[in-house]
């Protein structure tokens, strides 16, 4: 089975950082015409999980690039 073309196998929390991922998935969300509240779960459980990424640690650019796609679907949840 595959998601978006990556294997089942090879899914992780890591993907949500790839700010193309997280807009495909809302335009599968919006697709299937969900509600707003559930909109917003959705979107409140991808911000906790990057959160927990960037707390993490890692490189300086790679926090600054963290902080910029928080930031980012913090203003796609309003």
């Amino acid at each position: 089975m595959q998601v978006l073309g990556t294997p089942a196998s090879q899914l992780s929390t890591k993907l949500l950082e790839d700010p193309h991922l997280v807009v495909k998935y809302v335009a599968f969300l919006l697709a299937r015409q969900v509600g707003a509240n559930t909109m917003t779960k959705h979107l409140t459980h991808i911000k906790k999980v990057l959160v927990w990424r960037a707390s993490l640690g890692g490189a300086e650019e790679q926090a600054t690039t963290m902080q910029a796609l928080l930031e980012w679907v913090e203003v796609l949840h309003r």
